[in-house]
């Protein structure tokens, strides 16, 4: 998620990231281009209920001209989704019911914005092996994909569980990266998750 949410708001390929907190990213990407920060806006909303345009900033504010709106409730519903894809679907279907989005993307339309409708990344159902025990050795602890600081580490849990070391291929050179098998998870034995973090095409490929 950290990695492609700054490919998003950073505009730079993983390996030129400069690791700023995203809203912060997102200004620099837009001043690079001109754009006063005054005419900037980024949020991140739960998107639960009914819509509610008093709280969103890039209806409120009329000299917004780049406004990014995160709706962090599909990944919620991702990480909770005990039954599968089939549960994962079900919720889905509920909120969509609420037209939140739906009316969501028609104010914006309606205050002469041009929408881009993307994602930071797909999803796929795994089966939990076991999850490697490094502490404060791996800086991000995944349930698809790992991250360590370094490489004796990443290879001493590449040898106790059946994954993929990744050759850093487009991502930053001080850090190693490990990607479980297809279908398998750092995580509790046998225990059925929806996640993402790996190289599948269901988490790769997004809108």
């Amino acid at each position: 998620t950290e990695i492609s949410r700054q490919a998003i708001f950073e505009g730079r390929i993983p390996r030129g990231h400069l690791a700023l907190p995203e809203e912060k990213a997102w200004q620099q990407f837009w001043n690079r281009d001109g754009v006063n920060p005054l005419h900037i806006t980024f949020e991140n909303h739960l998107a639960q209920g009914a819509l509610e345009e008093t709280a969103l900033n890039a209806l409120q504010k009329p000299n917004t001209k780049k406004a990014a709106i995160i709706l962090r409730n599909i990944d919620v519903l991702i990480h909770g989704a005990i039954q599968g894809h089939q549960g994962m679907y079900a919720e889905l279907e509920v909120w969509l019911r609420t037209n939140y989005l739906r009316d969501l993307l028609t104010k914006l339309v309606e205050s002469n914005y041009l929408v881009y409708l993307t994602s930071d990344h797909g999803n796929t159902e795994s089966t939990g092996i076991g999850r490697p025990q490094e502490g404060v050795l791996v800086n991000t602890s995944g349930e698809r994909g790992r991250i360590y600081t370094g490489r004796e580490f990443r290879d001493h849990a590449a040898k106790e569980y059946p994954s993929i070391p990744w050759s850093n291929e487009g991502l930053r050179r001080d850090h190693y990266y490990l990607l479980a098998e297809a279908g398998e998870a750092f995580t509790v034995k046998n225990k059925q998750v929806v996640s993402h973090g790996g190289m599948t095409l269901e988490e790769v490929v997004v809108p």
